[in-house]
Order: C-alpha cells, then sequence, then structure tokens
C-alpha cells in the first residue's frame, strides 16, 4: 500500500483545493486508482474550502464565504478517534472517499468549535498558534491513521507532498520508508515550526525550525519536481544532495483531454482537419464561457485566442499580460483571456486582481474570469489558441497548466522556467522566452527589474511573430499544434509520472 499525505486534493467529485498541488496530487489519484493501485491519500477536510470572489459594480472585489459540509454526503463517515494538541483534546473524524481500490482519508476535525472553525479554510490561518495547530493536527492524526486504521505493516511507502504535510517524519520511525517531494522553489514552501512547540508536541529536541530540513534529514529521499527545479533545490539545501532527484509533474490524460480531441486521436494518429475541427468546436465552447463573463462581447471572425490562467502572485509576473494588453489589445484580431485569483492576504495579487478586472472593463477584447476553477480551466486550456506561461526564472518549481493545454494541442509560449524548458521545444510545439536563471533572484531586487525588462522585450517580440505565423502560415501553426498534442500526450501522462515514483509495484503488477 502506498500512502500520500498532503496539505491538499481536489478531484471534480470534491472540488476543495486551492490550486497546483491540490489538482496534481487529484491527477495521482486518479490514476492510480484506474490502475488498481491501493493508493491511499490523507489531507484535513477543510469546511470552507479556499478562497472565493466575486465582482460588485459597486463595491468592486468581494471574498465570498462558501460551506462545503454538503459534500460529506458524498464520503464515507468512519468512526472518530481523539489526539490532542497544547493539552486540548481534538475530536478527527475521518471522511473517506473510495474510488476501485484507492481512497482518500479526509481528516475532520470535529471539536472543539474553536478548532474547527479556525481550521476550517485552506491555507488560512489568523495567527502562528493556528498555523502551527493545523499542520501538527494533520500530522497526528494521519499517524494515528495509518497506526490504527491502515497498519504500518501494511505500507510500503508514505510519501509527504510538502514541508507542511511532514511533520509526520518526527513520528514515523527511522527504518520506515518516507519520502519528501518539494512542490515549490520559493521560501513560502520552506515555513518554520517553533522550537518549543515542536518539543512539546512532537519530541522534537533536534534544534531546526524550518519544517523542510527537518523533514528532509528523516526521509529516506527527497524529490523535486522539474530538472531545473531538482538544480535550484541541490543548490539550497546542498546538505541533502545525496538524497535529491526528481520526478518531472504530469497531468492526468483522463481528466484533463478534451472529448472532442479524445475523440480523433487513436494510435497517434492525427488527421489535421479532424484536429482542427475539435479544436474549434472546443473554441466555441470558450468564447461561450468567455461571453457569460462579458455580454456585450462582440469579436471578430477567427479571432485569435490567447490565454493567462493561474494563481495570481508575483511570481507568476500577471505584469506582464498587462503590459502586453496595453501594447497590443486596440491594434490586433486577438482576444485575451485572463483567469486567477490571489490569496487575501497577498496584497499585491489582490492588486493584480483589480488591475485584470479593469482591463476587462476598458477594452472590448479582454476577458476576465476570476473565479477560475478546474471546470474552467478545461474549457479555457483545451479552447484557446496559444497559453501563456510567464513565471520569473528560477521560481516556479514545475508549472502544469502549459501540460493541461498540451494535451490537447494548444502550444504555449513559455518563460524558461520549470519543466517548460524539459518538454516545450522552441518552435516545435510551443515557443520559449527569455532567460533561463538556475539560482534564486529577489523578485523585487534590481537584478530582478532589469531581467523583466529583457524578458518582456523577448515575450513581446516573439508573441508578434507567433501571431504573424498564426495570420499568414497557419499550416506551419496547425504543425505545431499537432506536435504539441503528439509530445505532451507522451511526456506529460500521470502514468509515466506514478512508474517514476513507484517502478517496483508497478513491474510487480506488470501495470
Amino acid at each position: 500500500m502506498i500512502v500520500s499525505i498532503t496539505p491538499e486534493i481536489g478531484i471534480d467529485e470534491i472540488p476543495i483545493y486551492a490550486g497546483g498541488l491540490g489538482v496534481l496530487e487529484g491527477d495521482k489519484f486518479i490514476e492510480a486508482s484506474e490502475k488498481g493501485l491501493e493508493y491511499v491519500v490523507i489531507t484535513l477536510f477543510y469546511r470552507k474550502g479556499y478562497v472565493y470572489y466575486s465582482f460588485d459594480p459597486e463595491k468592486g472585489l468581494v471574498e465570498e464565504a462558501r460551506d462545503f459540509s454538503e459534500y460529506e454526503e458524498k464520503l464515507t463517515r468512519e468512526d472518530p478517534f481523539k489526539i490532542y494538541f497544547d493539552d486540548k483534546e481534538i475530536i478527527i473524524t475521518p471522511l473517506v472517499f473510495i474510488r476501485n481500490k484507492a481512497k482518500i482519508v479526509y481528516l475532520k476535525i470535529s471539536a472543539p468549535e474553536d478548532f474547527e472553525e479556525k481550521l476550517s479554510r485552506l491555507y488560512m490561518e489568523d495567527d502562528k498558534y493556528w498555523f502551527e495547530a493545523k499542520y501538527i493536527i494533520l500530522a497526528k492524526a494521519s499517524y494515528d491513521y495509518i497506526d490504527k486504521r491502515l497498519g504500518f505493516e501494511n505500507i510500503s511507502t508514505i510519501d509527504m507532498q510538502e514541508s507542511l504535510a511532514s511533520l509526520i517524519s518526527i513520528l514515523l520511525p527511522h527504518t520506515f520508508r518516507k519520502r519528501l517531494v518539494i512542490h515549490t522553489p520559493g521560501p513560502w514552501g520552506h515555513p518554520k515550526i517553533s522550537r518549543e512547540v515542536l518539543a512539546r508536541e512532537l519530541g522534537y529536541t533536534g534544534g531546526e525550525e524550518i519544517i523542510t530540513k527537518i523533514s528532509s534529514s528523516r526521509a529516506d529521499k527527497i524529490f523535486a519536481v522539474s530538472e531545473k527545479h531538482y538544480e535550484i533545490t541541490r543548490a539550497t539545501f546542498p546538505e541533502f544532495d545525496i538524497k535529491l532527484s526528481y520526478v518531472t509533474n504530469g497531468v492526468s490524460l483522463r481528466r484533463w483531454i478534451n472529448e472532442e480531441i479524445k475523440n480523433i486521436y487513436r494510435d497517434e494518429r492525427i488527421d489535421p482537419s479532424q484536429f482542427l475541427e475539435a479544436h474549434n468546436k472546443i473554441k466555441k465552447r470558450l468564447l461561450e464561457l468567455a461571453k457569460s463573463y462579458k455580454k456585450d462581447l462582440d469579436i471578430k471572425d477567427h479571432v485569435f485566442i490567447a490565454s493567462w490562467a493561474r494563481r495570481v502572485t508575483r511570481y507568476k509576473r500577471p505584469y506582464f499580460m498587462i503590459r502586453l494588453i496595453e501594447d497590443l489589445a486596440d491594434k490586433m484580431n486577438i482576444l485575451f483571456i485572463l483567469g486567477g485569483k490571489a490569496h487575501p492576504r497577498d496584497g499585491e495579487g489582490v492588486g493584480y486582481m483589480k488591475i485584470f478586472y479593469e482591463l476587462h472593463r476598458e477594452y472590448p477584447n479582454v476577458v476576465y474570469i476570476y473565479d477560475y476553477d478546474v471546470e474552467k480551466a478545461k474549457t479555457i486550456l483545451a479552447g484557446s489558441d496559444l497559453l501563456l506561461f510567464t513565471p520569473f526564472p528560477g521560481w516556479e518549481a514545475s508549472g502544469t497548466s502549459f501540460m493541461k493545454a498540451g494535451v490537447n494541442g494548444v502550444p504555449t509560449l513559455a518563460s524558461r522556467d520549470g519543466a517548460a524548458v524539459e518538454m516545450i521545444s522552441d518552435g516545435f510545439n510551443g515557443w520559449l522566452f527569455g532567460s533561463d536563471i538556475r539560482y534564486p533572484i529577489d523578485l523585487y531586487s534590481n537584478t530582478a527589474s532589469e531581467i523583466d525588462q529583457r524578458d518582456y522585450v523577448s515575450l513581446y517580440d516573439s508573441f508578434k511573430k507567433i501571431i504573424d505565423v498564426y495570420e499568414n502560415n497557419f499550416d506551419y501553426y496547425l504543425e505545431i499544434m499537432i506536435n504539441t498534442l503528439k509530445t505532451f500526450s507522451k511526456d506529460a501522462d500521470i502514468n509515466r509520472v506514478l512508474r517514476q515514483y513507484y517502478p517496483e509495484y508497478f513491474r510487480e503488477n506488470q501495470l
């Protein structure tokens, strides 16, 4: 049995997730279950989910409250058990989603009431006390569930997704096989827990406070999630070099390839005219989605759709899209679709959301989808003509949006970061722009500003050349789209990821 402990997981049936990590873990679960793996994911149940926004004509950006209690009806409730935090009794009720031999165990904090309320949202804590409480409870409750419900003797591997899910490493015996998967090069991925709390709650007296360092010292192996991320992680944590390797992320083809594309893609043979017909059907649905956000949307025939859709935060460089729209929106036959939201405590990210909305109101050919989610992503990423992927070099661990686009034959213009530099061959199945930097740079430094200036010029020039190809040499553009579909459906398949993480299991079962 394989156990994966994660801060979040997002599947279509239970859409409680914040972003890329949750969707990635959902993709792994889907394909592991289809392969008949005994694969158990353990996470917390977040009754209020993550963050949700709407735009009010008078109030502007408004944060909405949601309650996911109704999803408990889709889950199997198991007998509750208790753990302790800060000498308080915490009641945990496991809620289980089962698919074939795989299952997701959502650990619901049922009592006390203040803990249930304070820990009911993903990545939202009022202060350090509640931050530490959330992830120590995840560690303790996961350990108890494994010990008493699954049985350590039945488990071959425990994978810990991100440092936030890795405190259980302190509780696990040194002899037990446990591995850490690091999903971000950024500092937010390597938080601290105070020494006093670690000693009181977990019996850890090693003196270290950075969770990543604690769990790395106890893990048998450490994985980065792309080749470039591996290089950066080696530089960040050189003391763990001998344990480090990487498995580049992927996506579930079952989940992300549009049915229109599935219907025409057989045995790696693609008829260009059939592909174009399928793509245009999806594109039409995307235009319908866009019109639901902008009722007066009036677009010209054969409009080129360029999309940027991801979390809105500085290192993703949303300001590149703002500048590109201001430079080109009123000069070319392009529909720009923006999608994504910011963490409510990321003031700069929220500010970019507001600018996106102003662009939406100002330009007739700009649409901002502020409540971007998996279902909308399926249409946007499959129906666009081009995806823009713009993270600051060295700050994106992998990225999967361009993979989800790619498995539908939608090419990406990407900065040289994350897994894009592995999967995109410039001019063959997409395009690359900008610098390839493989060491951390302060995003607010003069050096970063200089890189941004150079990279934007590269983005702008590449984008205009791509538009020219689309308008004046469409046969070549169509060839790139088909190349994209063929290469990404192979290279980005999450089944490749599972085989690399668990080769011995796949060999044994010939999966």
